[in-house]
């Protein structure tokens, strides 16, 4: 089991000029600052090859069985764990499977910046040839590439 610890943000200005649709177009800058309150991803491998993801803050959870990817979809629950898993299907995460626990020290939607804190958390899974399941802390994509 691995527990990874992402700062949530708050942003000073600019908010959501840093989404693709916005800054594609008319360019983007945010200013924010991580906080003392965390987002944090457990994962551990699936016994059975499965995929499970829980959140405690959406009090959710979806189960997908060996060999099938969650389909990411906007207007579902848990997109952004979901995209994390689906980038990595093709490198053995379709076949080892992995469990998700997702939780927060910041409730949904209070315009914090959670969400980042979720999916860096999340896309910290990488899967190596053997296939053990590997879980590395992710630098942020200013300092670094995945």
């Amino acid at each position: 089991m691995v527990i990874v610890r992402a700062p949530v943000r708050i942003s000073f200005g600019g908010g959501g000029t840093d989404l693709a649709a916005y800054f594609a177009h008319f360019g983007g800058f945010v200013v924010s600052a991580a906080i003392t309150r965390y987002c944090y991803v457990v994962a551990c491998p699936s016994i059975d090859g499965g995929i499970r993801i829980n959140s405690a803050d959406y009090r959710t959870w979806e189960t997908y069985p060996r060999g099938v990817i969650p389909p990411v979809d906007a207007d579902r629950p848990l997109p952004l764990p979901k995209a994390a898993i689906a980038s990595f299907a093709d490198h053995g995460l379709r076949e080892t499977g992995v469990e998700l626990f997702l939780a927060s020290e910041v409730p949904p939607g209070t315009g914090l910046g959670s969400s980042p804190g979720r999916s860096n958390g999340s896309l910290t899974l990488k899967v190596d040839p053997s296939p053990t399941l590997l879980v590395t802390a992710m630098v942020p994509p200013c300092c670094s590439a995945i």
